[in-house]
């Protein structure tokens, strides 16, 4: 019903408010609230739905809805997967140069967003990816892709405010002091406080919802990146 009402929709999630709810702040949360249907719709252009289409498209839903229930239409949250990946091959297996190879395993991996992560029910296994890219020619040999999850965050300026980010998955720390010369395991872009600039870096552990993800692939070099979508749901 909501890919006929809304156009642009190109996936589509829904939960009911028994088995969770949606705080502006938290994302997906474990509370339930009932009477309540809440929708996530992931648009063909890749933003999230205006105001005005999620009014529209409440309104529109209307006669489909029983008397008690209100449906909710929600932003996806999003996160952020960067790979990096590096890879053997065999020359004397092709014809091809390193960075035409590259090419073909950066096509491998854009397919593979668009056909499985394109969908809300989408999922990312490790083993999957590097499967592809073993497969994406008979001359590569093997490859190592390490996997650094990221959220973007665009802060209030003009007021004090507490911010919270969600994480559903454990930060590799497998002892104290981890990467502790590269910063630890956690990490930010340089940001400015009163014109003092500051970059975090930290040890520690969170666990995150996840929603889209972010690759960025490399092969000696890094390669350009792309964005598809997961399904999220309370845990």
């Amino acid at each position: 019903v909501v890919k006929n009402l809304f156009s642009n929709t190109q996936s589509v999630q829904v939960f009911g408010g028994d088995s969770g709810s949606y705080d502006t702040s938290l994302g997906v949360v474990s509370t339930p609230e009932y009477g309540k249907v809440f929708i996530s719709i992931k648009s063909t252009t890749g933003n999230n739905l205006t105001t005005t289409e999620k009014t529209q498209l409440v309104t529109d839903l209307s006669p489909y809805t029983v008397a008690s229930i209100t449906p909710v239409v929600v932003d996806p949250q999003t996160t952020q997967l960067i790979l990096t990946t590096t890879f053997k091959f065999d020359s004397s297996k092709t014809t091809s140069t390193a960075s035409e190879l590259a090419t073909l395993v950066t096509n491998t991996l854009t397919s593979f967003n668009t056909n499985t992560l394109g969908q809300f029910e989408g999922m990312f296994r490790h083993s999957h990816v590097t499967g592809l890219i073993d497969d994406t020619d008979t001359s590569i040999k093997s490859n190592v892709t390490n996997v650094v999850m990221a959220h973007n965050l665009t802060p209030t300026t003009t007021a004090s405010t507490s911010y919270t980010i969600n994480l559903n998955n454990s930060f590799y720390n497998p002892h104290s002091g981890h990467n502790v010369s590269s910063g630890g395991i956690i990490a930010s872009t340089g940001f400015k406080i009163n014109n003092l600039r500051f970059k975090l870096t930290h040890i520690c552990e969170f666990s995150m919802v996840i929603v889209c993800i972010l690759f960025s692939f490399v092969v000696k070099l890094r390669l350009p990146s792309l964005c598809v979508w997961l399904i999220f749901k309370s845990c």
